[in-house]
């Protein structure tokens, strides 16, 4: 076990071991408490994993880990990012960003030939034809 690991592993058995000594309500507390760090430590994790990758390219399972870990736009731009192709200002910003990025039913279709059309198309090469 890593010294973070133990540490959490070791308070989180000592609250065990006090909950008989604290009250009901400062018992909830830790363990929310408890329950906040093991939630911070899993979103560390997949932020790791999703790091550096294009939204429009995560699997569906990792667009739903993201909902449930409650990520922001703002999360979420700063570690993954918008197709190369794309000029649009923050395409990855919600329902301000680029609304066919950001369907859950077009996401994975994004391509250079869905986006040909797009006013925000950057073409291959300054000046040639993509």
């Amino acid at each position: 076990m890593s010294g973070r690991n133990e540490s959490f592993t070791l308070n989180y058995l000592q609250v065990g071991v006090l909950g008989g000594l604290a009250g009901n309500r400062d018992m909830k507390k830790i363990k929310q408490r408890i329950l906040r760090l093991s939630t911070f430590s899993k979103r560390i994790k997949f932020i790791k994993q999703i790091r550096g990758r294009y939204y429009h390219e995560l699997k569906d399972e990792e667009v739903k880990k993201m909902i449930a870990l409650h990520m922001t736009y703002g999360e979420l731009m700063r570690h993954v990012k918008q197709p190369d192709w794309c000029e649009y200002p923050d395409a990855l910003e919600g329902m301000f960003g680029c609304w066919s990025l950001m369907s859950p039913d077009y996401r994975t279709q994004i391509s250079r030939n869905y986006c040909k059309n797009c006013d925000c198309y950057i073409k291959k090469g300054k000046g040639s034809e993509g």
